[in-house]
């Protein structure tokens, strides 16, 4: 049975039934404006904490924390004029996040007006660092995004674009950031990738479910390295300095804390290279490709085994007849030649060299005192270069081509798997909406199937569709305008 309960996911479609307010301030309800919103928290919560990090640096924000409270305070006006009693008399769950808005915004204005207005200057340096770090709880407001509307762009190709492009870069300025160590620039750089690298993952378990993300994936190992990258990054940039402020204001660095801290600070950042792993992952011919090579090296393995036990039988004939000079034109080669032979290992390695194109100068005494090797050492080439390489590039080759094969066959099976569960939700829509049976679907049939957040969260999740287009849908369906549509269509 349909369960048309007005929820939040469904604002557009609701918009369609009157359940929310109407007016020229429908933006404030907007993707845009909601998106600005949310970039100005982050942006207030990076200034907070590099402020409580770097006393310093605090006097240099002052203009941009007066713009963001400004833009606070706008915003808190507008939604009020939007929603009107509303925005007081809603749902609980509702009502708690508008009431803390207030809240955090009326400590805003006695914090950096009204003490500035009566006295010249903010809240006593103790209140300052005690409750103004409170202003981190606007942070909730961002939780409240992750479970308002649908998430079906997180899997479009749009933002996977832009998730491998970020990747990407971010490689690109560990790398510069390697070079020229000390711009302080590369804090606010690393703050930005952290926070989308959280938004990131933080989506895709919404769009997904916590569940389904951390115990049912496909790509389970995938997603335990992302959030192992992700609880690195915060432990690197905000946990740990902000432990290391406190033992610093509570004089612990006698003790040796701070020491260790900045050890663990050490091995913290050393742990961002594992981002690169994500580049394989972003760029799909990439990860292809990686996991060919870790397949190949499988059937590899013997091929290894096999040159170990050449290479192996080789060291110790070459260790006996040259390095230990056991026939006698062999004493006459010089005796720094000589050493690379002179015992098992070193043998195994000069031999290794050579099969790489080493080491061929070094030897050239040996051909000149016995002149009957030259080819011995060209049959030793031709077996352990040219012949196990080959080797090689065949095995990895027929598993690049195996690969490609399996994953065209599992994109294949993934369609078609989608395809069938799509059509059943689609069925089991219809067939709920058409309350006389007569297999069509009129346009006020349509709009209460619309109307039920839980069917539409359904087809969202599946189709990925805008709620928007959902309303227009019936129009683009009814091709021959007559008033209603089929499961056919």
């Amino acid at each position: 049975a349909l369960r048309p309960r007005p929820s939040l996911d469904v604002r557009a479609l609701n918009l369609e039934a009157g359940r929310t307010a109407q007016g020229p301030l429908r933006w404030v309800e907007g993707d845009v404006f909601q998106l600005t919103v949310s970039a100005m928290i982050v942006l207030n919560i990076v200034i907070v904490v590099h402020s409580a990090l770097y006393e310093e640096a605090a006097s240099k924000y002052w203009m941009c924390e007066e713009f963001i409270l400004g833009f606070y305070c706008m915003e808190l006006l507008l939604r009020i004029l939007h929603f009107r009693c509303h925005f007081f008399c809603t749902a609980f769950s509702e009502a708690v996040w508008n009431y803390l808005d207030i809240l955090l915004v009326t400590y805003g204005i006695i914090d950096q007006w009204a003490f500035m207005a009566a006295y010249g200057h903010r809240t006593s340096i103790m209140v300052l660092r005690g409750f103004r770090l409170l202003r981190l709880i606007r942070v909730v407001r961002l939780v409240q995004a992750l479970f308002r509307g649908d998430f079906g762009w997180v899997d479009g190709a749009n933002f996977q674009f832009t998730v491998g492009f970020v990747i990407a870069l971010n490689a690109v300025f560990m790398g510069v950031e390697t070079s020229f160590v000390g711009n302080p620039l590369w804090w606010w750089v690393n703050q930005a990738f952290l926070s989308f690298f959280i938004f990131e993952i933080a989506m895709r378990m919404r769009r997904s479910g916590l569940a389904r993300f951390a115990f049912k994936s496909e790509e389970l190992l995938w997603n335990y390295l992302d959030t192992l990258i992700v609880i690195t990054g915060v432990l690197d940039q905000w946990i740990l300095p902000l432990l290391a402020l406190l033992m610093r204001q509570e004089d612990l660095v006698a003790g040796g804390g701070i020491g260790q801290l900045m050890m663990l600070v050490r091995i913290l950042r050393l742990m961002r290279m594992l981002r690169l792993l994500r580049l394989v992952k972003a760029v799909r011919p990439l990860y292809h490709l990686a996991v060919g090579i870790m397949k190949a090296l499988q059937s590899m393995a013997w091929v290894l085994v096999l040159t170990m036990v050449a290479l192996y039988a080789s060291a110790l004939l070459t260790t006996n007849l040259i390095g230990k000079a056991m026939i006698p034109a062999a004493e006459s080669i010089d005796p720094e030649t000589r050493a690379l032979f002179g015992n098992v290992p070193d043998s195994f390695f000069t031999l290794f060299g050579l099969m790489n194109r080493q080491y061929w100068e070094d030897i050239a005494p040996i051909f000149d005192a016995m002149p009957w090797a030259k080819p011995v050492w060209v049959i030793f080439i031709i077996l352990s270069s040219w012949a196990l390489l080959s080797v090689m590039t065949g095995v990895v080759s027929d598993n690049m081509l195996e690969v490609r094969q399996a994953q065209e066959q599992k994109d294949s099976d993934a369609f078609e798997e989608f395809r069938d569960r799509l059509l059943r939700v689609l069925t089991e829509v219809f067939t709920a909406a058409d309350k006389d049976g007569s297999k069509t679907l009129e346009k006020e049939e349509y709009m209460e199937v619309l109307s039920s957040p839980f069917h539409v969260r359904r087809l969202q999740m599946l189709a990925n569709v805008p709620t928007q287009d959902m309303i227009n849908m019936f129009d683009w369906l009814d091709v021959d305008a007559g008033g209603a549509i089929s499961l056919e269509d």
